[in-house]
């Protein structure tokens, strides 16, 4: 101990025999109290440190499950707007067939993509007007067999047999390549981005040639199954160029 009375450290007490000091004693004790007061700061900041990263993780989990829950939300709310517009259309499409109206919203409802074969159901008729025929004769009818029954029938084969040929001419159309495609600018951003990635820049003749060190895979994004199956082949053809593979 120094001159004063007590371990500044500790704060514990001289002891009052000069000539015989229990230094052990003291050291002890002092020795003892600064340990636990480090002990205790070390456990401290060691419990601080896991209750942060625990917080941190369950923030870290809950935000991502809410943007997982907001993006399923968002998909499932444009799926069911585009099947809600093909209904309101499939319904409008038998109603005018019903009223003897013009077959242009039949056509519309065939031109956005369809289908011709679709029969009406029960649930479909408590929202159809069919005052002169039965729930029960309407259901399993299609478009062709409601433009029978109201005597349209000439006009709506006329205009399927001009449907089916323009499908036709469209499918033997041949196929204009663009290049680059332009089909999908950030598909197409992706691609470059994989592939300026691993293109580098080497001196191996008089002139400079840029070759490649190594294979590359360019990752697609997965809302192109989201799309329709004629645009998924335009796009593996333009994009991937599957007939250079071939």
């Amino acid at each position: 101990y120094p001159a004063t009375k007590k371990c500044i450290s500790c704060g514990y007490f001289r002891h009052h025999n000069t000539n015989n000091p229990s230094p052990i004693v003291s050291t002890l004790t002092c020795s003892s109290t600064l340990l636990g007061t480090d002990e205790e700061q070390r456990m401290n900041a060691i419990n601080k440190s896991m209750e942060n990263i625990n917080v941190e993780r369950i923030s870290n989990k809950e935000s991502k499950q809410n943007r997982l829950g907001v993006e399923k939300r968002s998909w499932a709310n444009k799926r069911n707007s585009s099947s809600a517009t093909s209904d309101r259309l499939w319904l409008k499409a038998c109603q005018t067939l019903l009223d003897h109206c013009s077959l242009k919203t039949a056509f519309e409802y065939l031109i956005r993509g369809g289908d011709p074969t679709r029969q009406i159901t029960i649930e479909d008729t408590q929202y159809l007007n069919h005052s002169h025929l039965q729930s029960i004769d309407l259901v399993g009818r299609t478009l062709k067999n409601l433009a029978n029954i109201t005597g349209q029938i000439e006009q709506f084969c006329k205009f399927e047999t001009a449907f089916q040929q323009l499908i036709r001419q469209q499918k033997k159309l041949p196929h204009q390549r663009r290049v680059p495609a332009n089909i999908c600018n950030r598909i197409n951003r992706m691609i470059q981005h994989f592939f300026h990635s691993y293109l580098k820049l080497r001196k191996v003749t008089d002139f400079q040639c840029y070759v490649l060190t190594e294979w590359f895979t360019a990752a697609l994004p997965a809302e192109i199954l989201d799309f329709s199956h004629r645009t998924q082949q335009q796009i593996f053809d333009d994009i991937l160029d599957q007939q250079v593979q071939q």
